[in-house]
């Protein structure tokens, strides 16, 4: 596979066609494997994995320009944001797609980073935001999964959320 379609690399998930503008990435999986477990890997926490990429070896995000929203809003108004993804993509989005290559392409990240080993037996179902969580799939099939989409608003602490914590590192409104 390619190497930023691999699932076996620890990355935090950000969708290339689907942006998310702000919004966390809860998914729900279930193994639906009669008889194996699912064998993962779990990182850091994100606020050490953003500091260890950003903005040593990741620039911070920051706003569009007036010319680029310009554009975007074109793009969207015409229909051609359908055609090429990073019309529709915010300053966030691209941030979070830099940083899930950006980790899938370090190998010495791959190779040094903090990491604990989860199993899930068979029948079990667990749920994490893996926009958050660095995360890998290193065993196992047939899982049933559904991706959420939550508000940073409907959150109990939305000064946690992604974005909060970018927009603050990056001194600048990024959705």
């Amino acid at each position: 596979m390619p190497l930023h379609r691999r699932n076996d690399l620890l990355h935090t998930d950000a969708f290339p066609t689907r942006p998310t503008r702000g919004r966390r990435i809860l998914r729900l999986f279930h193994n639906i494997h009669p008889s194996r477990m699912r064998d993962r890997i779990l990182g850091a926490p994100f606020s050490r994995i953003v500091e260890e990429f950003a903005p040593a070896r990741l620039p911070l995000p920051k706003p569009d320009g007036k010319l680029m929203d310009i554009g975007k809003r074109l793009a969207d108004a015409t229909g051609m944001a359908r055609l090429a993804p990073q019309w529709k993509r915010t300053p966030y989005d691209e941030f979070m797609r830099r940083l899930h290559n950006a980790m899938k392409e370090d190998d010495q990240f791959q190779r040094g980073c903090a990491r604990e080993y989860f199993q899930f037996a068979p029948g079990s179902s667990w749920m994490v935001y893996t926009d958050t969580v660095p995360h890998a799939m290193v065993a196992g099939q047939f899982a049933q999964e559904q991706t959420v989409l939550v508000e940073p608003a409907a959150m109990v602490a939305p000064e946690s959320a992604l974005l909060a914590v970018l927009e603050k590192m990056s001194g600048a409104r990024l959705v």
